[in-house]
């Protein structure tokens, strides 16, 4: 009786425990398909979301490619209108280079012509005459003459300062230092080469008008030297007067050219 009832309880115990197992195993299953089902979700939304991340990475790549395109072909664009800038500035230097050389020129042919003009009134006078009415005539000519000898004689001085400002600029506006990298340096040796080349031109049209000068004054400056040795005392002291104005004049227009190179050679 011990026994049976022994193995009707462990009877009863192996069946509970089956019947807890198979209820296990039963939400187990359960959950099992649960999870399944989540995982196919997330693979289902992680491969839709790959595709729309492969979509626009290939919209972006295109877009890139565009960009890349139109960059190109503005780095392109650029690189011309660079380079016709550089053309053009190179041709505008070269204007400029030609224009400055034209104003040159310019002056040089307008102080020649002043100097054929004034040569041509003097050969139009009289070179000496001995009557000192003509001489105090004269004389007092030379006062419009000399106005125009020593504006033609200025004209050469600022044309030949600018010219030295202009050549100077690179070397501090300092000749010495001109020479001194003349010495090293082959472009110098070429601004120096010009410089002296443009100096004998400026000295020789200085030459030139001075000379002019004294051929135009020459027969008056003898006239007053041979009437002021040949009259005598009320004469003499008449003709001295009379062309003191004019000798004031003359000091006075020479003494404005003298002030005005000063101040050229100074600024």
């Amino acid at each position: 009786m011990k026994y049976l009832f022994v193995f009707i309880t462990l009877v009863i115990g192996v069946n509970s425990m089956a019947q807890s197992k198979k209820e296990q195993i039963a939400i187990l299953t359960i959950r099992l398909d649960s999870l399944n089902k989540e995982y196919i979700k997330d693979t289902t939304y992680l491969s839709n979301t790959v595709e729309t991340i492969d979509r626009e990475y290939s919209i972006l790549s295109m877009q890139n490619d565009e960009a890349q395109d139109v960059i190109k072909k503005k780095s392109a664009t650029i690189s011309e209108k660079t380079n016709t800038i550089k053309s053009l500035n190179k041709k505008n230097m070269e204007l400029m280079e030609e224009l400055k050389e034209m104003r040159k020129s310019l002056n040089t042919l307008t102080l020649e012509n002043k100097r054929m003009k004034q040569s041509l009134d003097t050969s139009k006078k009289l070179i000496y005459t001995y009557d000192k009415e003509d001489v105090i005539a004269g004389y007092d000519d030379m006062k419009e003459d000399a106005q125009g000898h020593y504006d033609a004689l200025l004209e050469i001085e600022t044309s030949w300062a600018e010219y030295q400002r202009e050549m100077l600029k690179d070397y501090d506006y300092n000749f010495s230092k001109l020479l001194e990298k003349a010495a090293k340096d082959d472009d110098a040796k070429g601004d120096l080469e010009d410089y002296r080349n443009r100096e004998f031109k400026y000295e020789k049209a200085i030459g030139d008008q001075q000379k002019s000068w004294i051929e135009a004054t020459w027969g008056v400056e003898k006239a007053i030297s041979d009437q002021s040795n040949m009259l005598e005392k009320d004469e003499l002291k008449k003709f001295g007067m009379a062309i003191h104005k004019s000798t004031d004049a003359i000091y006075e227009i020479e003494n404005k050219y003298r002030e005005a190179v000063l101040k050229l050679r100074k600024d």
